[in-house]
């Protein structure tokens, strides 16, 4: 759970020694099903990472950012990477308004 109180649903672990950055779906009961929610919090992890970064274009190393060899993008559990849509979330939205699912 976040600082916020909103479960976690995409974590992220960066190992500094081999500059490897894993980022994790973390909801193994859904198979890491994914939702609004997750797909928001995916964003916010890349839009960080991104910020933490050396500027790719720039070869000035002293820009403060992390170098990163490699990103891994894993699911947690041991059944599925991800199973895709959450499938009962998806067909609630048949049920709503068009407006509402805009």
């Amino acid at each position: 759970i976040s600082e916020d109180g909103k479960e976690k649903l995409v974590l992220c672990s960066v190992d500094e020694k081999r500059k490897v950055v894993t980022v994790t779906l973390n909801s193994p009961k859904t198979y890491n099903a994914l939702t609004v929610e997750m797909g928001k919090q995916f964003e916010e992890v890349m839009v960080d990472l991104s910020n933490r970064l050396h500027d790719c274009g720039d070869d000035d190393d002293d820009d403060g950012g992390m170098d990163v060899n490699a990103l891994v993008l894993t699911g947690q559990g041991d059944k599925a990477f991800s199973a895709g849509g959450d499938f009962p979330w998806l067909r609630s939205l048949a049920d709503n308004p068009v407006h509402v699912n805009a």
